[in-house]
């Protein structure tokens, strides 16, 4: 397995990989309801996301297996603050995947989800997904640790299943607030504190 950079040229496929992981996941329903094309109007939403957010001010880190993506991450820097220019080129995309009969609830999701995060300075990990076809390899744990790795400022995400949950607590991210959009709390909001420098040795 590799893990490099992706590239924006690769924003449309890292998308397609996030949309499929998130296809049935409750809280992905809550933002793109309905069935009806359900699959190409999450690519598109994820698309537009990683155009506007992580390609543009952060990071997409992508799994390779055997010369193919199987998996991604998307890392937004703490100091993001998403172009108007940027958003209004990503328009289409939004408006295929929540068409404006969703809007309102759209953007009242985003709103809840916005307000749940903490003050100050940190990074947000705002996706990470891993193909079907490579679940059970360690992917998203191998995604997760080379994300963390990069720095020392406090990390945020988003929890939208116990298992992922589990996951994020194996690496010291501990809950902040339930969320709480969907049964049981879902998504659940989670914090891993910055990594304070090494304090001096005693002479």
């Amino acid at each position: 397995m590799q893990i490099r950079s992706a590239i924006v040229a690769e924003a449309r496929l890292c998308a397609g990989i996030v949309a499929a992981a998130l296809l049935d996941d409750p809280v992905g329903a809550r933002a793109i309801p309905g069935r009806a094309d359900r699959l190409r109007r999450l690519t598109s939403l994820y698309e537009a996301e990683l155009r506007v957010g992580s390609f543009d001010h952060g990071a997409v880190d992508v799994a390779v297996v055997d010369g193919v993506i199987v998996g991604v991450a998307a890392w937004e820097s703490p100091r993001l603050c998403r172009r108007r220019a940027a958003l209004l080129r990503q328009a289409p995309r939004y408006a295929f995947a929540i068409g404006p009969v969703h809007a309102g609830v759209a953007l009242r999701t985003l709103g809840i989800r916005r307000r749940a995060r903490p003050e100050g300075t940190f990074v947000v990990l705002a996706d990470i997904a891993v193909a079907a076809s490579a679940r059970g390899l360690g992917v998203g744990t191998a995604l997760l640790e080379h994300g963390l790795a990069r720095g020392d400022d406090g990390v945020y995400l988003e929890a939208t299943t116990p298992a992922s949950r589990r996951l994020y607590e194996r690496h010291g991210f501990v809950m902040r607030s339930e969320i709480g959009l969907v049964a049981d709390g879902y998504p659940v909001a989670m914090w891993r504190a910055p990594r304070l420098p090494m304090e001096p040795a005693l002479a």
